[in-house]
């Protein structure tokens, strides 16, 4: 939907998924397109609210550069792209966010326990590094629990509690 922002067009676009909500935007006279935290070539897509929330912005934000005149893609981590580079960045976050609840949905059906099914999950490789300042959060092992917990249903709190615990001590070395 196409809205006037003083003297710019803008449409906005619903963004949710990364966090339960969210809002990118095309400032549609410049052909600019504003993600937000989508569409990085510094890092990959993580999920802090729903996975397939993720792949449906994904899919919003795809829709938008095929239907824009854009000339820049400015995510809100990492350098502007140009809107081919940007649809190679979607695409491959695309692929690596279908792979993880197959893979959740392969270890859950082969009986593995939700500490296993995250390690199985968490196996599938990012579509390209992050930087330190992301990897820092754990990415991929978010990812692989949001998998594993959207592949499987919800999980008990006290399950997932001890899954997360399990991973920090695993990731630290503790």
């Amino acid at each position: 939907m196409e809205h006037a922002l003083g003297a710019f067009r803008v449409e906005a676009i619903d963004t949710r998924g990364h966090q339960g909500d969210g809002a990118g935007y095309v400032l549609l006279d410049p052909g600019v397109l504003l993600p937000g935290d989508y569409l990085s070539s510094v890092t990959y897509p993580f999920v802090l609210s729903s996975l397939a929330g993720v792949q449906a912005t994904l899919e919003r934000l795809l829709a938008a550069i095929e239907r824009h005149d854009l000339r820049w893609v400015v995510p809100g981590h990492g350098p502007a792209l140009e809107p081919a580079e940007a649809r190679a960045v979607g695409e491959a976050d695309l692929t690596y966010l279908d792979r993880l609840p197959e893979r959740a949905r392969e270890a859950l059906a082969c009986g593995l326990a939700p500490g296993h099914a995250i390690v199985a999950v968490y196996a599938v490789e990012p579509p390209r590094p992050t930087s330190d300042d992301f990897e820092i959060f754990g990415l991929r092992e978010r990812n692989a629990q949001a998998a594993v917990a959207e592949a499987g249903g919800a999980l008990a709190a006290d399950q997932l509690s001890r899954i997360r615990a399990e991973i920090v001590t695993h990731s630290v070395g503790v």
